[in-house]
């Protein structure tokens, strides 16, 4: 879905370069149905940055500091998803010019109005609050964010508006020849669209993304990854693929609860699980070793605790009592 990926908004949320890492990442999610808000916990440990031993270069202080003043978050580093409010309100700029040229009627029009209706909908609803920098129990700069996201159905609702208008405009649906998927699941991706498909759905506890595709693409698909997955296993470090790197990670660092499976003429992604009181994801997107080198940096901008008990504020953040 080559086309997909450089379309408008989804730039601004996926794919971001990052070169602040960190060890390992866990993320605690709630879903407060009365409210209709999701809850999400993020725990960082073992911030560093990837390019220098000692101190942070340009591109390293100004991430952080943009993390630090603004309302970004990440989402295992940013191979899954990053959210950056600046970046989104750029592009809502750049895609009020271009939707101003677009005739009313066109398929691009509708891609650009949703686009729009989405992205004002994350910036009126998504709140990243910073927490504090602390050594975790290996002594390492740690640090945590809590992210509120209102009106949760509503945004999920607007993606499903958004993810069809790509799909019903040929400029940004995908193609048999640049993004190899096979005509009958183009044709499930059409008809999906204009029957307006609900490609997000959140229940209780649960985030599900379907994606209709035949099981043949599906099978093409699941083989590939498993072909990168042992080549990642077998090769040395210094020989592995990038693909190959990323399904490593991905397949043998993101623990927790997240399910794949096919059927109905779709594969299904399933965050979480009705019966789960919360969702937990867990995981070592990086491959450099830690350094202590944003420790500087963070005594500076407000300092670094020895200690904490992140559990208690997450506790208290989950249950709906943070303030």
């Amino acid at each position: 879905m080559k086309k997909w990926m450089k379309t408008s908004l989804i730039v601004a949320l996926l794919f971001v370069s990052s070169c602040i890492c960190f060890e390992k990442q866990t993320l605690v999610m709630r879903y407060d149905a009365a409210k209709d808000r999701l809850l999400i916990f993020q725990l960082y440990e073992g911030i560093y940055g990837e390019n220098s031993e000692e101190a942070l270069n340009a591109d390293e202080t100004r991430e952080i500091a943009s993390v630090l003043e603004g309302e970004r978050t990440f989402f295992f580093a940013n191979w899954i998803l990053e959210y950056d409010r600046s970046g989104i309100e750029e592009e809502l700029d750049d895609l009020s010019r271009k939707s101003g040229g677009a005739d009313s009627a066109s398929t691009a029009s509708k891609r650009y109005a949703t686009a729009l209706g989405l992205g004002k909908l994350l910036l009126e609803n998504v709140e990243v609050k910073n927490g504090r920098f602390f050594l975790n129990a290996e002594k390492k700069l740690s640090g945590y964010q809590l992210v509120t996201v209102k009106n949760a159905s509503k945004i999920a609702a607007a993606a499903n508006q958004f993810l069809s208008a790509l799909i019903l405009d040929p400029s940004t649906r995908p193609t048999a020849s640049e993004d190899g998927w096979s005509e009958e699941s183009i044709r499930l991706l059409v008809t999906a669209a204009e029957k307006g498909h609900a490609w997000f759905t959140l229940d209780e506890n649960r985030i599900r993304f379907r994606l209709p595709c035949s099981y043949g693409d599906f099978g093409k698909a699941r083989r590939k990854v498993a072909g990168a997955l042992e080549e990642a296993l077998a090769a040395a470090e210094s020989r592995e693929s990038r693909l190959a790197k990323l399904i490593r990670r991905f397949a043998l660092a993101l623990r927790g609860d997240l399910w794949i499976s096919y059927g109905g003429d779709a594969v299904e992604f399933a965050l979480g699980h009705t019966s789960c009181e919360r969702v937990q994801l867990s995981g070592e997107p990086f491959d450099s070793e830690y350094k202590p080198n944003v420790v500087p940096f963070a005594e500076q901008h407000g300092g670094v605790a020895g200690s904490l008990d992140f559990r208690e504020v997450m506790e208290a953040f989950l249950a709906g009592e943070a303030k």
